[in-house]
């Protein structure tokens, strides 16, 4: 019988800190951390910070760099962090919640057109809780046999 794992990977990231102090504090921890993030397969990763002291704002910011880049799609759930939460976990929520959001407007665009996306009127990027979200603007649909969004029925 094979067992199939539902639940995402997890990575610890103490064995990424500092040995001593226990913080993330350099970009290339952040470096070192992303290409481990690049060998996981999955869409969703859980980040463990169990045993984390805390983050500076330079592995933050490295860290979500690359992210950005390289990973931009992958859901990066924290896990086992204590009171008060690290500068990380604030930008790691809200990341989740742009990515939310941008997953369910995809849907809403399937739903509503029929198609993948629609026209756009223009994309902009606003900062929520330390992460960058996409705010969209949809062009009507007019035109002969074709109804505006205001007026489609469900």
């Amino acid at each position: 019988m094979t067992v199939i794992s539902i639940s995402p990977p997890s990575i610890a990231l103490v064995r990424f800190a500092d040995p001593l102090s226990r913080v993330l504090k350099t970009e290339s921890q952040a470096e070192r951390v992303i290409a481990a993030l690049r060998r996981c397969s999955r869409c969703s990763v859980e980040l463990d910070f169990s045993g984390i002291a805390g983050t500076s704002p330079v592995f933050c910011d490295a860290f979500f760099g690359l992210a950005e880049r390289e990973l931009p799609d992958t859901w990066l759930v924290p896990r086992h962090y204590e009171y008060p939460w690290p500068s990380l976990v604030h930008r790691l929520v809200g990341r989740l919640a742009c990515l939310r959001e941008k997953n369910w407007i995809r849907g809403v665009e399937s739903l509503v057109t029929g198609f993948g996306s629609v026209p756009r009127l223009y994309d902009s990027v606003s900062v929520q809780n330390g992460a960058q979200c996409v705010v969209l603007a949809f062009e009507p649909l007019a035109g002969p046999g074709r109804t505006s969004p205001s007026s489609f029925e469900l």
